[in-house]
């Protein structure tokens, strides 16, 4: 996905340039119009989630966070990653509301995707858990906080949840009372693995 997108955008950049793109990236963009969002963990993918998941058992992160509730994408590769680290568990949430951006929600002003945000939201505030680890994607995370660029592929943040006073999604103003809320996200979707 990730080379289909830079081909989308190399090509875009050089019809900025009053020069064609190569059929290569033609190809590629071309592709994303069929692309399959749920595509399985690729053998790259299944070698990061195996280093992902030493690095979590010898750093102790499940004594040291003790995450009261696992829930992931239900996307194969996030439910493949959050297993591959955390093993299979009865009682892992699958959320509709953390499936990743779609090309047309990357390439516009798209609403699904703060729709998926503030619903995922909602549910965090209702939560009566204190930590929670949520598994998704680089892109719907990098929107959801705001962030100037994407997670790195199987790597770890750890942040404070402050619903919105006005519950208009990220970036609203922050509510007291949910101090007590962290989340671990887990992204699985971007190819170079990076430290916790």
């Amino acid at each position: 996905e990730n080379v289909k997108i830079k081909a989308f955008k190399d090509g875009v950049a050089r019809l900025g340039e009053w020069s064609l793109p190569s059929l290569d990236q033609v190809s590629k963009s071309l592709s994303l119009l069929k692309y399959n969002t749920d595509q399985a963990v690729s053998a790259h993918g299944h070698k990061q989630i195996q280093l992902m998941a030493n690095k979590v058992k010898v750093e102790k992160f499940l004594e040291s966070f003790q995450p009261e509730i696992v829930c992931h994408s239900p996307l194969q590769r996030a439910r493949d990653t959050c297993r591959g680290i955390f093993g299979h568990r009865e009682s892992d949430i699958e959320l509709a509301s953390l499936t990743e951006m779609t090309p047309v929600e990357i390439f516009t002003k798209n609403d699904g995707v703060a729709s998926r945000i503030r619903e995922f939201e909602d549910w965090l505030d209702s939560r009566e858990e204190g930590k929670v680890v949520a598994v998704g994607h680089s892109r719907y995370f990098r929107v959801m906080l705001g962030a100037d660029e994407v997670m790195d592929n199987c790597s770890i943040l750890k942040c404070s949840f402050h619903p919105p006073l006005d519950n208009g999604g990220c970036g609203g103003q922050e509510e007291e009372g949910r101090e007590d809320l962290s989340a671990m996200m887990f992204s699985d979707d971007v190819i170079r693995p990076t430290p916790m």
